[in-house]
């Protein structure tokens, strides 16, 4: 074990003790364990810890140990061997937009299978199962025979798996200002980070911190692809068309937010997987940011936002988890099985700037949906028309956009506006109050029918989508009346509408009101305000009182009209007075 540690120390530069039978019983022995390097170490709170994406010490050394950056030729770099058949092997190279990811099922953290000099790979058996997918029954027993009953294919072929050329880190060079002076930093967007919100966004019982977690993704790597066969008759072009029919259907995981799709080179334009439902979108928000604070903009936030608001749907017909639980995992997918809906994001288009003190983003692009069943496809369907009605998508969602509906407002962006940058896609508008009451009854209606028991109930969660939980208003306007109402000094400091109480630097609480500038054409808008009042005691201004028949009157007072939900939000319930025995 020892002189495996030494090897290993020694192949990242570091020097071992001359006697290590003899250093062990040393007293400098008990200091050489900072000499290891950090992918030796147990993941263990002492030695080494790599799963918080904060400031996260062991983290940074891990990843300096890993990819020693030398600026002629890093050795965790390779060259672009020779491309098409090159002696017995046949190499195919794919470029990536975004990220990729796979995991090594090692360790606390998710990174890839990690290689000679520290290069990530994809394994050959990975590969024969992208490749599988798009064989026919002949095709399959030609290059991948039968696993199941040990029979190898035809051709005597081989996958060799894959790894990266060149910069498959996102090294960049950044100049800082640190203790008096400007210094220049290399950087690395390889280090990735999860944010699980589900719990805390929809408010279940669930109890869940805000915690991010680290993980190791390429970034906008080039792949190479090997193959070979016994068969000197193999027909490569009849290989490559598989093979890319295959990569559109995206590479490793997390596929269905963005990652290993797109993958193209100079003679394949990228493929985009085949869907049911395409839509046309163009938004704006709040930029989603790395550990190192730079702004990347991540088709995760569709995702979040549609397996959110489903569960929020059902959670207001459905009281069992046992029944929810399973049906949001089929669909969306979970931890130990993928769902049966595939989103995708052909971007076109993406910009960030800074506003205040805020870095946001602007992007364009297609929003692809696809399912086998077309039950699943029309749920779909509902579920995104009521995302993109309702609120929007990514970052301070639950807000419209300040820099857009609140002109004199410059401290820093809130919210996000989202609207559809095609006519061809009219089915998702509605234009009125009185269509969007029809939108949100046979919503629910739907829901109740298809999932509900004969005695309708719901979770007891802060966003259940229930009408008697809810009231929505609305108006038909050129420019915000409500947006003013969210800085009032009284309504900013009660937790269920400003997130805080008066004294906190940051929101503490999620907001229990949405709001939403909805474009219905011709520069009008349909603003609309959604009011969660279950959780009566968050409406609480410490000093002021109860606020939630306030806010409502000044929505009011604003014109915006009841649409739909409960017209009389229940009153707060007096506390019960225990009768003091002393007295």
């Amino acid at each position: 074990m020892i002189r495996g540690l030494d090897q290993a120390a020694k192949s990242l530069g570091i020097a071992p003790e001359a006697n290590s039978t003899k250093a062990k019983h040393s007293d400098e022995q008990s200091n050489s364990s900072d000499d290891i390097p950090m992918m030796y170490r147990a993941q263990v709170k002492g030695r080494c810890s790599l799963m918080f994406a904060g400031d996260n010490e062991d983290l940074e050394t891990w990843k300096d140990e890993w990819v020693n950056p030398n600026p002629e030729q890093p050795r965790y770099q390779k060259k672009q061997p020779s491309l098409g058949l090159d002696g017995e092997i046949y190499r195919i190279l794919v470029k990536f937009p975004f990220r990729l990811v796979s995991n090594c099922g090692q360790d606390s953290i998710i990174r890839p299978i990690i290689g000679k000099d520290g290069i990530p790979y994809l394994s050959g058996s990975s590969v024969k199962g992208l490749f599988r997918r798009a064989c026919n029954t002949i095709q399959t027993k030609k290059y991948c025979g039968d696993d199941e009953n040990l029979v190898p294919s035809s051709l005597g072929f081989r996958f060799h798996g894959a790894y990266p050329v060149g910069d498959w880190g996102g090294t960049q060079k950044v100049t800082v200002w640190r203790n008096g002076e400007t210094i220049t930093e290399v950087r690395y967007r390889m280090l990735d980070v999860i944010h699980p919100q589900q719990e805390r966004q929809v408010g279940s019982d669930k109890h869940q911190k805000a915690t991010a977690l680290a993980s190791v993704s390429l970034y906008k790597p080039t792949m190479i692809f090997e193959f070979s066969s016994s068969d000197t008759n193999v027909d490569w072009t009849e290989v490559e068309d598989i093979f890319w029919e295959s990569i559109a259907l995206g590479v490793g995981g997390k596929t269905s937010i963005g990652y290993g799709l797109g993958g193209y080179n100079d003679c394949h334009p990228a493929g985009v997987p085949k869907s049911k439902v395409h839509i046309a979108l163009k938004g704006r928000g709040v930029s989603p940011t790395l550990r190192s604070d730079e702004p990347e903009f991540r088709p995760n936030l569709f995702k979040a936002s549609l397996r959110g608001h489903f569960r929020r749907l059902l959670a207001g017909v459905v009281d069992d988890l046992e029944k929810l639980d399973p049906e949001v995992d089929r669909l969306f997918g979970s931890s130990s099985s993928p769902g049966v809906i595939q989103l995708s994001w052909q971007q076109k288009e993406v910009n960030y700037s800074i506003f205040g003190k805020t870095q946001t983003f602007q992007a364009e692009g297609i929003l692809h949906l696809n399912a086998t069943r077309d039950n699943d496809v029309q749920l779909i369907e509902q579920v995104l028309k009521f995302s993109f009605i309702m609120g929007g998508f990514g970052k301070s969602w639950r807000r419209a956009s300040h820099e857009l509906f609140y002109k004199t407002y410059k401290k820093f962006e809130i919210g996000c506006h989202w609207e559809l940058s095609s006519t061809n896609w009219s089915w998702m508008l509605i234009k009125s109050t009185n269509e969007l009451r029809t939108f949100l009854e046979g919503i629910h209606q739907t829901y109740a029918k298809q999932y509900a028991s004969s005695k309708l109930s719901s979770q007891n969660w802060r966003e259940s989508w229930r009408p008697d939980r809810l009231s929505v208003y609305a108006t038909v306007t050129r420019e915000s009346k409500a947006i003013k109402l969210f800085h009032d000094d009284i309504y900013k400091y009660t937790p269920a509408i400003g997130g805080k109480n008066l004294g906190d630097k940051r929101p503490k609480f999620i907001s229990s009101v949405w709001h939403r500038m909805l474009p219905i054409g011709e520069g009008s808008f349909l603003e609309i305000i959604t009011i969660f009042h279950a959780k009566r005691e968050e409406w609480d201004h410490h000093t002021e009182g109860d606020q939630l028949y306030k806010f409502v009157q000044s929505l009011e007072n604003q014109g915006l009209s009841f649409t739909w939900g409960n017209p009389k939000p229940p009153a707060k319930k007096a506390k019960r007075m225990i009768p003091n025995p002393q007295k």
